[in-house]
């Protein structure tokens, strides 16, 4: 006897016989996010693309370069937005975005004149943490005079300098200023002047400053502009004026044929950061802090700042060598024999030079 499967089973028959679907899969959106960055960074923009592709976002980078005006096309609006700030006009349309918003580097806004204090979530650079760094590194380097070229940002140098100032007073240390924005109040809330016109407003406060001298800018783009106006005026650098700079940005740097000394701000973790938040306030997800402050990293030392002044012969020579050559085994006998001096001799000038042992 034979037995057909329909016989076992009458309701497969019917099932054969029925139309089949495909299987529905539900996939979850993706969510839209849109960067905007009114002053553009490549290491923001980095920090921002690693947090998205670890969040598995649809992320809109085309108008990241800059902000223009304009509003996102009609109909079309993303789940959250990423912004810097540097002008007014991306400022108040950060502000008026119904979306969840994350704004990056509040203290990066020199030309704005709004007043930064809102309720917008904000990712905010150390400068007090940036301060100690450089006023530590500038009276490092043993110069009697210290200056600070202050330019367009108000907000950076005002938290940089408290720092400074109070380091060269403990030390007793001059402090000089080249406040630029200070003496071009007329200018203001921008203070653009011809690249020509400012060089030579710079060239002729670098003239007065007395030398050697140890220099600050508020950041890396003043630091090479002061570079190249100094060895114009045939200036040298690093032993007539060391010049540090601030937030460490290659494509900045690369522009000066002297490599910058700064401070390594870790804007990289400023555009993670800020993601990071936004995804929590995209989720509904509560942010108590309005302001997450990123400290810097390290400041990094190069050859704009690679000296040190010393009335004591020999002891200039030492301290290079040891900040020229720290990952390198370094011998007292040796250090004492290339500066020209006993190690005994060493040992008691270096103490009284620097306040620290050689040994």
């Amino acid at each position: 006897m034979t037995c057909t499967l329909a016989a076992l089973f009458p309701f497969s028959a019917h099932l054969s016989q029925q139309q089949t679907y495909p299987i529905e899969r539900k996939t979850k959106r993706r969510p839209l996010v849109s960067l905007i960055l009114d002053h553009y960074y490549p290491e923001i923009h980095a920090g921002v693309v690693r947090a998205a592709r670890e969040l598995d976002w649809n992320l809109d980078d085309e108008r990241c370069r800059g902000f223009h005006g304009s509003r996102f096309p009609e109909g079309w609006l993303p789940d959250g937005v990423l912004c810097t700030t540097a002008t007014d006009p991306a400022l108040q349309w950060l502000r008026s975005c119904t979306v969840p918003k994350v704004r990056l580097l509040e203290d990066a806004a020199p030309c704005s004149g709004n007043k930064p204090h809102d309720e917008i979530r904000t990712i905010g650079l150390g400068y007090n943490k940036a301060g100690e760094l450089a006023a530590r590194h500038l009276l490092s380097l043993g110069t009697p005079t210290i200056a600070f070229y202050k330019y367009c940002q108000p907000r950076e140098g005002e938290a940089l300098l408290p720092r400074i100032q109070d380091a060269c007073r403990r030390a007793g240390r001059t402090l000089i200023v080249l406040d630029y924005p200070g003496e071009h109040p007329q200018l203001a809330p921008s203070y653009t002047l011809p690249k020509h016109q400012r060089e030579a407003w710079l060239a002729k406060k670098l003239e007065k400053l007395p030398r050697p001298c140890a220099l600050m800018a508020d950041d890396d783009r003043f630091a090479v502009e002061l570079i190249g106006v100094a060895t114009s005026m045939g200036l040298r650098v690093p032993e007539d004026i060391a010049v540090l700079g601030c937030e460490d940005l290659p494509l900045v740097q690369d522009r000066s044929h002297i490599s910058v000394s700064s401070i390594d701000m870790d804007l990289e973790a400023v555009g993670y950061t800020g993601a990071m938040t936004l995804d929590r306030l995209m989720r509904g997800e509560s942010v108590p802090e309005r302001t997450q402050i990123i400290q810097p990293k390290r400041l990094v030392e190069r050859q704009s700042t690679s000296t040190y002044v010393s009335d004591i012969p020999g002891i200039s020579k030492a301290v290079l060598k040891i900040r020229r050559h720290y990952s390198e085994p370094i011998t007292v006998a040796s250090l004492a024999r290339e500066s020209g001096m006993s190690v005994r001799s060493l040992q008691r000038l270096f103490r009284v030079a620097t306040g620290t042992t050689v040994s």
